[in-house]
């Protein structure tokens, strides 16, 4: 994003990351990280268990794993590939189960063997029916199921991974600040705003292209699940490192109610506990946690106009020298 020469002039420049979520403190801590003579501010409105990044799973995968590669344009690619090295150096630096980030083994479904994902996935294979039900026989329940992907993936629980940002984020000297952002242009004292408020986008930068996806689940305590299943985006487990699994889900293009939906519940944890019996018969412990949350994705309905859109906001990007003492 910056040159040698800019990077130069963000060493003393204020920055004001807006939005308080996972988007918000990782462009924080990472600005925080390369330019450590900048003077940053993070505002948000919720607190950290109230934002969505808190509801979700944190799998890293590509999104095409079901049938449609979607991770096939250079930028995402790139995105990716950084993420995956991120969550690599955490793991060597022995630091990962703070951070909430662990590697796990998952089995997704893959409704069109022939679809060749464009990324290297470590310990990537598919497998036919029979080889899945010898590994989990209890999939036999779902004769629909003909091939499934073995892949070797990341789990970060936001949760987790939020509150080590902050911890780092404040030893850094970066200021948070609760406040709630109505103009953009009511922002003043800063050389450079970052935009990282989500579905807030629609009214703060007039994007209407932004729509949200409303995601429910339920977390439970089940330490003894060690891998993790996606049959679709409304029946997954997913393990994190603290001995949590959050069973899901729904995905509801469209949706901003926030609300528990009972209905919803009851229909995703019927299929988790056919898929792992094993839920149900450990009661006792599965009781210790039952926590149903909800939150909303966002998306973007057209990544290229966004594209454009931030390339002609790079260029007005103007570093004024900063002559404060």
């Amino acid at each position: 994003l910056f040159g040698r020469a800019e990077r130069r002039r963000m060493e003393a420049v204020r920055v004001c990351v807006v939005g308080g979520g996972i988007s918000g403190l990782a462009s924080a801590h990472r600005l925080a990280a390369r330019f450590p003579n900048a003077e940053i501010t993070v505002l948000y409105k919720e607190d950290i268990e109230d934002t969505t990044s808190h509801v979700a799973a944190g799998i890293w995968l590509p999104i095409g794993h079901t049938g449609t590669v979607l991770w096939e344009r250079p930028e995402e690619v790139t995105f990716f590939n950084q993420t995956k090295e991120y969550f690599e150096a955490a793991i060597r630096s022995g630091e990962s189960a703070k951070m909430g980030i662990t590697r796990l083994m998952i089995y997704s479904r893959a409704d069109d063997p022939s679809v060749t994902l464009p990324l290297e996935i470590p310990h990537q294979s598919l497998l036919k029916r029979e080889e899945v039900l010898k590994i989990i026989p209890e999939l036999e329940q779902f004769p629909d199921i003909s091939h499934m992907w073995q892949q070797c993936v990341f789990i970060c629980r936001p949760a987790i991974h939020l509150r080590w940002l902050k911890e780092q984020l404040l030893d850094h000297g970066v200021k948070f600040v609760q406040q709630e952002v109505n103009h953009f242009s009511d922002l003043t004292g800063y050389d450079v705003i970052i935009n990282c408020v989500g579905i807030a986008a629609r009214e703060l930068a007039n994007d209407s292209l932004m729509v949200p996806t409303r995601g429910q689940v339920t977390m439970v305590r089940a330490p003894w699940i060690n891998f993790g299943l996606l049959l679709d985006f409304e029946t997954y487990m997913l393990p994190g490192p603290d001995g949590t699994v959050t069973l899901g889900g729904s995905f509801q293009p469209g949706c901003e109610d926030r609300a528990l939906d009972p209905r919803i519940k009851e229909g995703y944890m019927s299929r988790c506990l056919r898929a792992l019996p094993s839920l149900k018969a450990h009661s006792i412990q599965f009781s210790q946690i039952h926590r149903p949350l909800a939150g909303l994705r966002h998306q973007s309905r057209q990544w290229e106009t966004l594209q454009s859109s931030l390339q002609s906001s790079i260029k007005k990007i103007k570093f004024k020298k900063n002559t404060k003492k």
